[in-house]
């Protein structure tokens, strides 16, 4: 019997099988997909618009820039309509966008953040840019005897929160009086301004204090006046008032020996936060210094070296000498002074190191986009801020930093993170605020689970408004970045990683105004404060304002 043999079935190849390919054929297929991406993107072209955030109109003849990186690629100008064309670009991220045009200023946020371009900004409708008409103030100042203040200085003065307290700060460019007494600021953004004058000691007027619109000598007393975008504000004048001035007299100590001039510039500045001209004199060979004239008020005496020196008519620098810089702060009050003394101190190298907190989850990226910023706390003879990048292990180094107090900030943290902790020489530092008279060593703590904030915005008759903003304020206006958000057609909004501090919450549908900056604007608004603890999560529910 012959044996049965079962059909013969067809076995399918496995797909690996069907569709290998041979050593020779996928070195030519590595080449051709190499010369497909060495091919470049075809070019596009970058359109956009650049309207007025009150009309909502196009602007024309804006000059619009387009930079990538440190580099200026291109500049254009807007038509009639404020449109604009960057032609024959590779369509990529990392474009930024610059509009400038006089009588406007930048757009407030979150308007005024849409300047990075992405890949999808080469389609139409392409980019929309923004700008707020300009504000300004003039008036006339005049000295007692009723003549123009000609020289006098002129500034528009915002009020901000700070580590202690409200501070007073200049916005914008200073003016002069002319030979009128005329002045005007101008290029300001909309918001509250008080104006400070300033009058020229060159005058002969040095015994005048600087004064606040209406005419008091305390910025805290002074009338504010609240400017729309577009507004000129006229006949804001003043009539310089002479006050009781007094005599102050010190004594530089650490001069060196082998400085050429052996002498040291001694400048006597406001204490008031506000920058304004300060007064400079040189000691003579015996480091002695007399200021004349000086109204009563609190100062910083800042005394620095070596100066130039005079060469044939011409100031050439010191050479291989290291600056010395010190400063004390005094009072005058009711007589005169003639006991400061103020030492000098070499210029330190302050170095350092950012530790990631791995317990909370911190890693080196945290901080691997964030810069250091020692900025001074007590006023300086030029406003100087001494920066560092952190490089990829987390240090820093900061030189020729003169002897003072400085705040350290560090910002550009990653997701979650935040600064906790900072310590000097092994020792915590409070308030972030070191005291530098030597080379000191720093230890940064960084930490992750930074907090979140959830609720909903109601108007005023209880319903939902149909769009806005929630703005988030730090209180002490130093440590952190203020922070907006939308929130929804039910009023519902989400903000997340928001390190630990303390912060003021306001709702509105656009901002138009600097004034979220202002506290006395948190006051009137009743805005709530809230603080917020590593990790945690809080709901607060909000009304609009206006």
């Amino acid at each position: 019997m012959r044996e049965k043999t079962s059909p013969k079935r067809n076995t399918p190849k496995s797909s690996f099988n069907r569709f290998s390919l041979s050593a020779q054929e996928i070195i030519l297929l590595s080449f051709l997909l190499s010369l497909v991406a060495a091919i470049p993107a075809a070019a596009a072209a970058l359109r956009g618009t650049v309207i007025d955030t009150e009309s909502r109109a196009g602007i024309p003849f804006v000059s619009v820039q387009l930079s990538l990186g440190d580099d200026i690629l291109a500049e254009t100008s807007t038509d009639g309509q404020g449109q604009f064309t960057f032609d024959e670009l590779p369509p990529k991220s990392g474009y930024r966008l610059d509009a400038k045009k006089n009588g406007y200023v930048d757009a407030f946020p979150p308007e005024n953040l849409h300047k990075n371009v992405a890949v999808s900004d080469f389609k139409e409708p392409g980019v929309t840019l923004t700008l707020t008409p300009a504000c300004a103030i003039s008036g006339r100042v005049l000295d007692s005897s009723g003549s123009p203040a000609r020289g006098a200085k002129v500034m528009a003065i915002v009020r901000r929160a700070g580590p202690s307290g409200p501070r007073f700060t200049v916005e914008g460019a200073s003016g002069e009086v002319d030979d009128r007494g005329v002045y005007r600021l101008f290029a300001l953004p909309p918001g509250r301004y008080t104006v400070e004058v300033a009058p020229d000691a060159d005058t002969g007027s040095a015994a005048s204090a600087p004064i606040y619109f209406p005419g008091v000598t305390d910025p805290a007393r002074a009338e504010f006046l609240s400017l729309r975008a577009g507004e000129t504000r006229s006949n804001t004048n003043f009539t310089l008032t002479p006050v009781q001035s007094y005599t102050v007299k010190g004594n530089v100590t650490g001069i060196p020996g082998n400085w050429a001039r052996r002498r040291a510039a001694v400048s006597m500045i406001s204490a008031s936060g506000i920058s304004m001209e300060a007064p400079i004199v040189d000691t003579d060979l015996e480091g002695r210094f007399t200021f004349l004239n000086v109204p009563p008020g609190s100062y910083q005496i800042v005394a620095s070296g070596p100066g130039p020196v005079v060469v044939m008519g011409n100031e050439a620098p010191v050479p291989d000498i290291k600056l010395r810089q010190g400063s004390v702060r005094v009072e005058v009050a009711s007589t005169d002074i003639s006991d400061v003394t103020v030492p000098l101190k070499d210029v330190a190298t302050v170095d350092g190191k950012v530790l990631a907190d791995r317990e909370t989850g911190a890693t080196p990226a945290c901080y691997s986009a964030a810069k250091l910023t020692l900025q001074p706390v007590d006023p300086m003879p030029a406003s100087r801020l001494f920066n560092a990048t952190l490089t990829s292990t987390g240090a820093f180094t900061l030189h020729d930093v003169p002897a003072a107090r400085y705040r350290i900030v560090v910002k550009g943290f990653e997701g979650s993170c935040f600064l906790r902790e900072i310590q000097m020489e092994g020792k915590k530092t409070p308030d972030r605020i070191i005291t530098i008279d030597a080379n000191v060593s720093l230890a940064l703590a960084v930490s992750a689970g930074s907090g979140k904030l959830t609720g909903t915005v109601t108007a005023p008759n209880e319903q939902s408004p149909t769009s806005g903003l929630v703005i988030l304020v730090p209180v002490d206006g130093e440590t952190s970045e203020v922070r907006t958000t939308p929130f929804d057609t039910k009023g519902q909004f989400n903000l997340e990683q928001i390190p630990p501090g303390r912060y003021r919450l306001l709702a509105t549908q656009r901002i138009s105004s600097n004034d979220y900056l202002d506290p006395l604007c948190w006051q009137e608004n009743e805005a709530p404060e809230i603080e917020m603890k590593q990790g945690s999560s809080i709901t607060k529910d909000l009304k609009l304002t206006k």
